[in-house]
C-alpha cells in the first residue's frame, strides 16, 4: 500500500457451512485488489477529504435487489446496482444461478453474463486461480453539505452528460470511482457440497445466505495533497498506483499490522459465526432455523 494512504477498506468475511456437521469454518481470502478509476467527467476530481465515510450496500438486507441481477450505476437505467457476485467456472453447463429463480429462494444470474449474478451461487467457481468473486462499486460524488461521516446521504453515483462524460450535481465533489475487488479460496471446499440442489454452503459473516447483504466501507484516511498530486499527474493503468512517481515510499505487509480490538475465534472450525450470529435468508428463518431446500432448475 501507498505511504500516505491510512484509510480503511472493509468487506465482510465468509466462511463455509458444514451441512453434516453443523459447524463453520472461516474461508481464506485469496487476495483482494482496490481499483481507482478517474472516470470521464467535465468536473474537477478531488482527491479524497479526510475522514470521509462511505458505505454501499445494505447489511440487513436477504431480498434480491429490485433491479434484478444486471449491474447498474446509472440511475436513469433503473434501480441502482452496485454489488454483485462472480463465479469464473471453466464450464457454464449447468448455470451457476438457476434461469427460473426469482431471488425469493436463490440466487438469480445475469442474463447477460453467465459468471455474474446476485446472491450466492449454486456451483463450484473453478476457473484457474479465479475462484468467487465480490464486486463492490463505491459512488463518486460527494455533498459536503451532508458532512464527512453521514454515510447513508453524503454520496451519490455520477449521472451523464454530455459526451460520455459522467458529471456530479452543481455544488458537489467528484472523488475517485472506487472498486473492489474480492475474491475468496472456495475451491478448497470443492467435494464437500452438492452443487446444484439447493445447498449452497457459504454465509457472510453477518449471518446472510444469500449474498444479497454484500456491501463494504471506506474510510478515508489518505493524505490529501499526495492523492491530488496523483489524481493530476499519474495513470498507470492496470500496474499500480504504487508505480507513480512523487509517492513517499510504499508499505510492506509487516507495517501494515493491528491487533483486533476483540478477543475471539474467527478461524478455524467453529460452532457459530463470530459474535453467535444467526443464519437468515432463503431456507432459514430469521432465528436460523433450517427449512428444506429447493433444488435447482
Amino acid at each position: 500500500m501507498v505511504k500516505g494512504d491510512n484509510s480503511n477498506y472493509w468487506f465482510p468475511s465468509l466462511f463455509f457451512k458444514d451441512n453434516q456437521t453443523g459447524k463453520y469454518e472461516d474461508i481464506e481470502l485469496y487476495y483482494a485488489q482496490v481499483y481507482y478509476f478517474f472516470e470521464p467527467t467535465n468536473d474537477k476530481i478531488r482527491a479524497f477529504p479526510l475522514g470521509l465515510n462511505m458505505v454501499v450496500g445494505d447489511a440487513k438486507t436477504r431480498s434480491p435487489p429490485p433491479g434484478g441481477a444486471t449491474g447498474n450505476l446509472d440511475l436513469s437505467k433503473g434501480p441502482l446496482n452496485p454489488v454483485k457476485w462472480v463465479c469464473p467456472r471453466k464450464n457454464y453447463v449447468p448455470p451457476s444461478w438457476s434461469v427460473a429463480s426469482d431471488g425469493t429462494r436463490a440466487g438469480m444470474p445475469n442474463v447477460h453474463n453467465s459468471a455474474e449474478g446476485v446472491g450466492f451461487p449454486d456451483a463450484n467457481c473453478d476457473e484457474y486461480a479465479s475462484p468467487l468473486r465480490a464486486d463492490i462499486h463505491f459512488p463518486s460524488c460527494y455533498n459536503p453539505k451532508a458532512g464527512l461521516t453521514n454515510f447513508k446521504n453524503n454520496m451519490a453515483y455520477p449521472f451523464r452528460a454530455s459526451n460520455g462524460r459522467w458529471d456530479c450535481p452543481k455544488g458537489w465533489f467528484h472523488l475517485p470511482h472506487l472498486l473492489f475487488e474480492i475474491y475468496w479460496n472456495t475451491p478448497a471446499f470443492k467435494g464437500r457440497w452438492r452443487p446444484g440442489e439447493g445447498e449452497q454452503p457459504f454465509v457472510l459473516s453477518n449471518g446472510d445466505a444469500t449474498g444479497y447483504s454484500l456491501h463494504g466501507d471506506f474510510l478515508s484516511g489518505w493524505d490529501e495533497n499526495l492523492l491530488q498530486h496523483i489524481i493530476d499527474t499519474c495513470d498507470t493503468g492496470t500496474s499500480g498506483m504504487d508505480k507513480c512517481s512523487g509517492l513517499y515510499g510504499v508499505n510492506s505487509d509487516s507495517t501494515c499490522e493491528i491487533q483486533s480490538p476483540v478477543m475471539e475465534t474467527i478461524t478455524g472450525v467453529m460452532d457459530a459465526l463470530p459474535g453467535n450470529n444467526p443464519i437468515s435468508g432463503w431456507h432459514y428463518s430469521a432465528v436460523g432455523l433450517e427449512d428444506k431446500p429447493v433444488r435447482r432448475i
